[in-house]
């Protein structure tokens, strides 16, 4: 992938908010881009314990951010692979509220986050499947959903179609269209939906 995550800027103020659905967004997973490459998609839930950053009363490092939500993408062998330390899982970190992104998705077909690029993290979290205690203070993480598909990469802009399912599979995995934008404002993170919502029915 040739977008790096340090290229993109931070995420403008006014991003986190709903997507209306508009005009249908029709995947392309069954004849994916002829640049696109095989990749996978993972969410994580990074919770950093109570108190305020800074509070030296506290265990949680002051180096680390309140609570939010891991994006990692990379190489769809990352899920196999045997090198768990090899930085290649592209990362932005997304507001906490994102750890409801399936019921967001169900509700409105769209939703666009802010998304802070974090340097490039181990391949692990790309498999990640029980939840995992960090050293340094640095809290918890637990794995969310993952799924593979395809990744098409520009500077400035990245898109992956994927399979994405929660990692208790506790429901249908759902085609979702993952794009990283980097804007004059910022960088933010779409989820889109690229089949019905539940509750709705096809025309016809």
């Amino acid at each position: 992938m040739d977008a790096s995550p340090d290229a993109f800027r931070a995420p403008p103020a006014d991003a986190g908010r709903i997507i209306r659905p508009g005009a249908a967004h029709e995947s392309s997973r069954d004849h994916p881009p002829e640049d696109a490459l095989p990749a996978r998609v993972a969410l994580c839930d990074h919770r950093v314990g109570p108190g305020t950053d800074g509070d030296p009363s506290q265990s949680v490092s002051p180096h680390t951010p309140r609570d939010h939500v891991d994006l990692f993408i990379g190489p769809s062998d990352a899920a196999t692979g045997p090198d768990d330390d090899a930085r290649i899982a592209h990362s932005w970190r997304l507001p906490a509220a994102a750890r409801d992104w399936r019921t967001q998705l169900h509700a409105t077909g769209a939703v666009r986050w802010p998304a802070t690029p974090t340097p490039a993290h181990r391949a692990l979290y790309l498999r990640l499947a029980h939840p995992r205690t960090l050293d340094g203070g640095r809290g918890t993480v637990e794995p969310l959903a993952a799924g593979d598909g395809w990744l098409r990469s520009r500077p400035g802009h990245l898109v992956a179609e994927v399979r994405l399912a929660t990692v208790e599979n506790d429901g249908a995995a759902r085609l979702v269209r993952v794009e990283v934008r980097e804007d004059p404002d910022g960088t933010t993170a779409e989820f889109r939906l690229l089949e019905p919502r539940e509750g709705t029915m096809r025309d016809g």
